[in-house]
């Protein structure tokens, strides 16, 4: 009773009339609210592509690589997250093609700040190996072997809500493969 209530509002930019944005008045929009709307045209994406380097332990290699991300599928929390990754090290040259499936845990917000995973896939690697070294007496020792693997791969990690990660896989099932990679990147 008596108490006036507001039941439409416009926001008009200072020195304009409703409804208009002029070059001297600039964006009525504020900062916050474009990095809330960025975030979430990002995650309402069912694809990304990343980059990621690292380097892979037993055989020593340094690791870098590419990988999509599509999804979700079946479950709003599972991507399938196919990759490649080239490797090379003192005595190794890897190129591995990894179709790998991504279960974010629910241990955070779906809109958090960071986001843990773990996941899984098949690993198919192709591994050059080589040394050559003379002897104090001349003579010369040479050694090369190519081959193909496949492995299963087994990984756990954290994403940042600004697409960076950190991740950790092992190699199972394999002969020359990484048994441990680290691995960070970012999605795009």
């Amino acid at each position: 009773q008596g108490v006036r209530q507001a039941t439409d509002i416009t926001i008009a930019p200072a020195g304009g009339t409703a409804g208009q944005a002029t070059a001297e008045n600039g964006q009525t929009i504020p900062p916050e609210v474009g990095r809330v709307e960025r975030d979430i045209e990002r995650s309402a994406r069912h694809y990304q592509v990343g980059v990621s380097a690292g380097v892979g332990l037993d055989p020593e290699v340094i690791l870098v690589g590419a990988t999509g991300q599509f999804g979700p599928i079946f479950t709003p929390d599972l991507y399938f997250r196919p990759g490649i990754e080239f490797g090379w090290g003192e005595v190794t040259t890897l190129f591995a093609l990894n179709p790998e499936v991504v279960y974010r845990l629910p241990l955070t917000a779906r809109n958090g700040r960071w986001s843990t995973y773990v996941g899984g896939g098949p690993g198919f690697n192709f591994i050059h190996q080589s040394f050559s070294q003379t002897t104090d007496s001349g003579s010369r020792v040479d050694f090369h072997k190519f081959h193909g693997d496949s492995t299963l791969n087994i990984l756990g990690g954290v994403q940042f809500r600004s697409g960076m990660f950190a991740e950790v896989k092992t190699s199972v099932y394999a002969q020359t493969a990484p048994v441990l990679s680290l691995l960070i990147g970012y999605h795009f």
